[in-house]
């Protein structure tokens, strides 16, 4: 119902890391990556559900402009520092994230004791570290107005890395890399090491090259460590009577137009699990397999041929565990097998009725390649069942645009419910708004068009974020934070220039909201919302609407909601006189909602106009 409606994501992930760098870079030499993390962590004063999270680790990008030579690069910038986390569902009143964990160096609530990032996604060059103890320290370890020079220094104390203190290695090495300085430098002592494959999909495609390996891998801070987790899958396209799909092609989104990454098949497959997700410790580069899958037939062959190279799901750490979550490639290959085989009747199959697509991600409809709307994570509710961390996506019918069904899939492993896929499915004889749909509504609105017109007049730049749909009382909420940067050197870390976030627009119902916070947006759509319902944070994160749903309000919303429920039922079984009758109570219910709301709403009662309907 309404009154329980969760937080709604308004930091897009992939929008903010520019402000990131501009906020939290602190030296030019360290970088953010393009795309950055969704995770969730219990923070202070949280309710009974950890907080969803934006995080990010603080990489190394090499030496400052100028100062590339070869002693910079691969013997004093060795290493990034630190992780910078935001929470997604609220903001600065100024559009700045609200950091739960920033600075150098680092302070917050996530208990990090281990800062320093020897492996991790940016760091593509070879490192050498260590040295005696007591020794000269010659990394940059981080940036410091109180040490000598405006810089603390480092050095490797890691059991990572390979020797090159003998002169053996260091001749093998210098082969290895063509590399003299390695042979012949005075700066790499006896007690040396070389850090190579620093990547994590590198590392677990070198210790586990049977796996398919997710695209997606993420820092976690556990036990007060940096922990990159990768999703491992078993993968094959012989399966029998199974329909092969391209992975390549499934998992191409707007986040990863290419969808094949490192480790994942070129072929068709058939068959896939997420049978194992391996750990990456940011600082000694140490892989670990943890089982995941026990089921898996494929993984029990492995685990055979190479006994002890993967441990049992009950070793996984406790502080670990929390953070695992639903890999976004399985899920993506699953949708779109869901679109056609969700069809029950070999008749509409064979003749292609009622197939779904994925919708082409809002941002891209425009341009000469549209991509897949990427799913996104986000803690929701789905009818009937309470609020999880979820990775979630919507589908519209295929060759049109109107949304056909909401698929969402439970993402927190320590539900029991946990890889339970949900799908809501829409009724198909009403066009209901999908999100290319939704985007146009808010881009035609009057309200909406004006006000992002006078922003472009001083020449800043509209960012619109990730278009987000919620269901909720029976039917669906979109809502979608707009950003704006500054006039400046576009994706140029030294313009000063980033984007903040200024508006949330919000469809629910065929009305538009559109306001400088998500609760003011939301209570042009839903006038009876309650100021304390979680998620009607807005900008400043203590937005609220103007006053409570009334008891009759939240009555009708409740009704709606539970006949929902039962025309899906009715429907699953087949029952089609039944769905039909459900769904118009529903509908019923809903409409007495919306004008019980606004009778008693502050715009009703002053004369307002009410908000823009859907064209």
């Amino acid at each position: 119902e309404v009154s329980t409606l969760p937080g709604m994501r308004l930091l897009d992930p992939d929008v903010v890391s520019p402000t990131f760098q501009q906020l939290q870079q602190v030296k030019s030499y360290y970088q953010f990556p393009a795309n950055l993390a969704m995770d969730r962590y219990k923070l202070p004063g949280d309710g009974p559900l950890p907080q969803d999270t934006v995080v990010a680790v603080r990489g190394m990008g090499g030496p400052p402009p100028g100062q590339g030579n070869w002693i910079n690069t691969h013997l004093v910038y060795t290493h990034g520092f630190g992780v910078v986390a935001a929470t997604a569902n609220t903001v600065q009143g100024n559009g700045n994230p609200s950091f739960v964990e920033s600075d150098v160096p680092p302070h917050g609530n996530l208990g990090l004791q281990q800062p320093r990032v020897y492996f991790g996604e940016g760091q593509n060059a070879y490192a050498i570290v260590g040295g005696p103890a007591g020794g000269r320290k010659q990394e940059l370890d981080y940036p410091s107005g109180t040490a000598s020079g405006g810089q603390q220094n480092n050095t490797y104390h890691g059991n990572g890395g390979v020797d090159v203190g003998s002169p053996l290695n260091r001749l093998l090495y210098t082969i290895k890399f063509r590399e003299l300085n390695i042979l012949l430098s005075g700066a790499i002592n006896s007690q040396s090491k070389i850090l190579y494959d620093r990547q994590p999909l590198a590392r677990v495609a070198k210790v586990a090259p049977f796996l398919t390996l997710d695209g997606n891998p993420y820092p976690v801070v556990a036990n007060g460590q940096i922990l990159w987790v990768v999703d491992g899958y078993t993968t094959t396209g012989l399966y029998p009577y199974s329909q092969r799909l391209s992975m390549s092609q499934a998992t191409a989104t707007s986040d990863a137009p290419g969808g094949t990454v490192a480790g994942q098949p070129t072929g068709d497959i058939n068959y896939i699990r997420n049978s194992v997700k391996a750990v990456v410790n940011a600082y000694t580069g140490a892989v670990t397999l943890y089982q995941w899958d026990s089921s898996d037939p494929i993984l029990r062959t492995w685990m055979n041929a190479f006994p002890g190279v993967i441990k049992p799901k009950s070793e996984i750490p406790a502080a670990l565990m929390p953070h695992l979550r639903y890999p976004p490639d399985l899920f993506e290959v699953q949708r779109q097998i869901l679109t056609q085989y969700h069809v029950l009747s070999a008749q509409s199959f064979y003749g292609g009725q009622n197939f779904w697509a994925v919708p082409d991600n809002p941002g891209t409809s425009n341009s000469t390649q549209p991509a897949s709307q990427p799913p996104y994570y986000q803690t929701m509710q789905m009818p009937g069942v309470s609020a999880q961390f979820s990775l979630t996506s919507p589908l519209v019918q295929r060759g049109r645009q109107n949304l056909a069904a909401y698929m969402a899939v439970d993402s927190n492993p320590q539900s029991p419910d946990y890889g339970t896929i949900r799908v809501l499915q829409l009724p198909q004889d009403a066009a209901i708004l999908g999100p290319q749909q939704v985007q146009s509504t808010f881009e035609s609105d009057p309200t909406i068009s004006s006000q992002l017109s006078l922003y472009r007049q001083n020449g800043s730049k509209v960012i619109e974020g990730n278009l987000i749909t919620l269901p909720v009382g029976g039917a669906l909420v979109y809502e979608e934070p707009v950003y704006i940067q500054a006039a400046g050197t576009t994706g140029s870390s030294t313009s000063g220039s980033y984007p903040l976030l200024k508006r949330v627009a919000v469809s629910f119902d065929g009305n538009v909201g559109f306001a400088p916070t998500l609760s003011g947006a939301l209570s042009q759509v839903i006038p009876g919302l309650s100021s304390s319902s979680p998620g009607s944070s807005g900008s400043s994160g203590s937005g609220s609407a103007p006053g409570s749903a009334s008891a009759t309000v939240r009555g009708y919303l409740t009704q709606a909601e539970s006949d929902y429920g039962k025309a899906q039922a009715a429907l699953k079984s087949g029952d089609f006189a039944s769905y039909g009758k459900y769904i118009a109570l529903e509908k019923q219910a809903l409409d007495n909602a919306q004008k019980a709301a606004q009778s008693h709403s502050p715009a009703s009662a002053k004369g307002t106009p009410s908000p823009s309907a859907s064209p």
